[in-house]
């Protein structure tokens, strides 16, 4: 018997026996001593439905092990397959979301194909609505004809992601207003968005109706990926208390639109900011030689006025290579990568005073998939250093690389651990 068949009911029972030998628990395998006490708790905590079958076990667990339901804080609902998602005709859907009273997370993801959200009946909305109220955490993912304006409602929310979701075109109108300054006692602390703009827009300008505040979160991050008028015209609503802005340019589309527009590094809009991170491709920025990430950030970084509160700078170059190329292929491309004529035009414009509280510029070369020695790689910090002798010379600059999620710093031509709270993944 594999131990995909092995029923749950006996693991807990095993798990149980052992409880208070710690040593047997951690022969199991499955288990730590931190939670051994507390096993149900987090085997439940996070549930994943992905069609009926799935919603009615999960109902008749419940129902036969009613304090289980206490358990369950994540609920993600994922779209894999049109013929079968359970947000179109399952009742068991409804009634397990009435079971669940302690949801603080809820993420539904149309990962195989798009939610069409008007083809969701209307009980199954209102429910799903109403633990988006409740909700600390809410994330929505491909989703069509959405109907955005209850969000403002969800004054639990502290963390809010939106990433291809768009509204009904038929009810879609912008309101013309921007929104009101409100002092409410909570607001919106995280906000991810990508590929919303129209939504993100008709949300923030529900702010004079909403029951938190929405137009303040301290922590920002944007897909670059078909970032448009329309969301650059949201960011201006909800960026005046960023303090850590963090640009995701990594994608494995080749389009042939331009792929890092000028606004999205638009820092007026961030007056606040302390902590900033990009993320880019490598591939995806050679096959765009107009589009330069790194230019496109110092020329930003540049024209900067004032004093900045920036403490922070995280570069996150990917250089996992497409299905086309090899894992060979890495050197070669961060040999070009460190020609980059924008790590001194980088250097330049951070070595200006408007930037003198800036502790530390963290460059991560993402290697994952090379198969080098780590003696091969001796020659990489000194390249970039030296595109950037003033951040060096401040003794600011910090060169790391990722290898099989392992990360360490090189400072010149010496390693060293670095620590969990530099790098947040």
């Amino acid at each position: 018997m594999s131990i995909q068949q092995v029923p749950q009911e006996l693991i807990d029972q095993i798990v149980d026996h052992f409880s208070s030998d710690f040593s047997a628990l951690k022969s199991l395998g499955r288990i730590s001593r931190p939670w051994s006490q507390r096993t149900r708790q987090h085997l439940f905590q996070r549930i994943v439905l992905t069609n009926s079958a799935l919603c009615l076990t999960l109902r008749d667990i419940i129902a036969a092990r009613p304090l289980l339901s206490h358990h369950v804080q994540e609920v993600e609902i994922r779209h894999e397959d049109r013929y079968r998602c359970p947000l179109y005709d399952t009742p068991y859907l409804n009634d397990v979301l009435a079971l669940l009273p302690a949801i603080t997370k809820l993420f539904l993801n149309g990962t195989g194909d798009y939610i069409e959200w008007n083809r969701v009946p209307r009980i199954l909305r209102d429910a799903l609505y109403g633990v988006m109220k409740k909700a600390t955490t809410l994330k929505l993912t491909k989703i069509y004809h959405f109907e955005i304006t209850p969000l403002a409602q969800c004054q639990a929310l502290k963390e809010l992601s939106l990433h291809h979701v768009y509204l009904l075109a038929a009810r879609f109108k912008l309101s013309g207003h921007t929104p009101h300054s409100q002092s409410l006692p909570r607001r919106l602390h995280r906000l991810t968005v990508g590929d919303c703009g129209e939504a993100l827009k008709e949300l923030l300008t529900r702010q004079p109706f909403a029951t938190f505040d929405l137009c303040h979160p301290t922590e920002l991050k944007v897909h670059a990926f078909a970032f448009d008028e329309e969301m650059s015209f949201a960011l201006e609503l909800c960026s005046s208390a960023v303090e850590s802005y963090h640009i995701l340019a990594l994608s494995n589309k080749r389009e042939s639109r331009d792929p890092f527009p000028d606004a999205i590094f638009d820092f007026s809009r961030t007056p606040r900011l302390k902590h900033l991170r990009i993320d880019i491709a490598h591939h995806h920025c050679w096959a765009h030689h107009d589009s330069d990430v790194l230019v496109l950030a110092a020329e930003a970084l540049n024209s900067v006025s004032g004093s900045s509160a920036l403490e922070t700078i995280t570069l996150l170059y990917g250089f996992t290579p497409p299905s086309t190329r090899g894992a060979f292929s890495t050197a070669v491309d961060i040999n070009l990568a460190a020609m980059d004529e924008g790590w001194s035009q980088l250097d330049a414009a951070l070595s200006k005073n408007a930037f003198r509280k800036l502790q530390k510029l963290l460059l991560i070369l993402d290697i994952s998939n090379a198969t080098q020695h780590e003696g091969d790689w001796n020659w990489v910090p000194k390249q970039f250093v030296d595109q950037m002798p003033k951040m060096s010379e401040r003794g600011i600059l910090n060169v790391a690389r990722s290898i099989l999620q392992t990360w360490f710093v090189i400072s010149s031509l010496t390693w060293r651990d670095v620590p969990q709270d530099d790098i947040v993944v």
